[in-house]
């Protein structure tokens, strides 16, 4: 659902951008998303659908500390257990998937 309202968000036109901590995940995403600094979460569900399929319980976007953009996504899995995957948000590249305790 998170994700739906994410993507709804992003489709809508230019929000002004602010300061990278006081923006919420959504606004964060619309600006680097159109600065094409991120792939849209779109292109993002594309690539994890396949290798880990079912149902994505939250996502967020995350600055790491080498100044890496991430998706962290959760997933609840085929075989009900759930996943906790990064995604370089450049790239689209998963960069970590274990499972969630």
């Amino acid at each position: 659902m998170r994700l739906l309202i994410v993507l709804l968000l992003l489709s809508l036109t230019a929000i002004s951008p602010v300061a990278w901590g006081d923006e919420e995940d959504h606004e964060r995403a619309h600006r680097l998303m159109h600065e094409h600094q991120v792939l849209p979460l779109s292109r993002i569900a594309e690539i994890i659908a396949t290798p880990y399929p079912g149902k994505i319980l939250d996502l967020e976007l995350e600055e790491e500390d080498n100044g890496l953009i991430v998706y962290e996504i959760k997933i609840l899995g085929e075989d009900s257990g759930v996943r906790k995957i990064k995604v370089d948000a450049r790239t689209g590249s998963v960069l970590e998937s274990e499972v969630d305790d």
